[in-house]
């Protein structure tokens, strides 16, 4: 059921430091995942955005509203930074969008499909902050012409500062 008088911070009080009590701790797997759901920005929010930063604590949200004076979040996290920093140092950048771009022009470019008329393409996608990378298991759902769908699954291993291929495997279906 919806909550009409849940509590909506605006963004431009957050950007300027207020309101930094109300935010609920995070840790960094929490905030690496949420910024892995971001998708193309094709209007204003509906983002995990960071919003505002302080020596310890980073703080950030899901941005909603399509207007910028009047974009609020309902629900402000905060993840400290020492942690933050040294787990996933590429944080401010690297964002689900990025990833899914360097999953989708690592795979065409290493498994060309040839010379084709029309693609039909799906690529389901989970990824893992790790210690040194970012793991990503991949199913890549396509058709070209019309042809019967082929389905390929992958574990691709990314660099989490720069996001460059750092291995890339095909997984075997298991035979069941």
């Amino acid at each position: 059921m919806f909550n009409f008088f849940q509590k909506k911070t605006l963004v431009s009080d957050v950007r300027v430091g207020r309101h930094l009590e109300t935010a609920e701790e995070n840790t960094v797997q929490e905030f690496f995942q949420r910024r892995m759901e971001n998708r193309l920005k094709k209007v204003l929010g509906y983002n995990w955005e960071i919003y505002f930063r302080t020596d310890e604590w980073l703080y950030y949200g899901y941005t909603k509203g399509n207007k910028k004076p009047k974009q609020f979040v309902e629900q402000l996290y905060k993840v400290k930074r020492t942690p933050l920093e040294k787990d996933f140092p590429g944080f401010a950048a690297v964002t689900g969008q990025q990833v899914r771009k360097t999953i989708g022009q690592t795979l065409q470019k290493k498994f060309p499909l040839g010379e084709y008329t029309t693609l039909v393409q799906n690529m389901d996608w989970k990824a893992k902050l790790e210690e040194d990378t970012i793991q990503v298991d991949v199913t890549w759902t396509y058709s070209t012409d019309g042809t019967t769908e082929t389905c390929r699954t992958f574990e691709m291993c990314l660099d989490k500062n720069h996001l460059t291929l750092v291995s890339l495997d095909e997984v075997s279906p298991s035979a069941e």
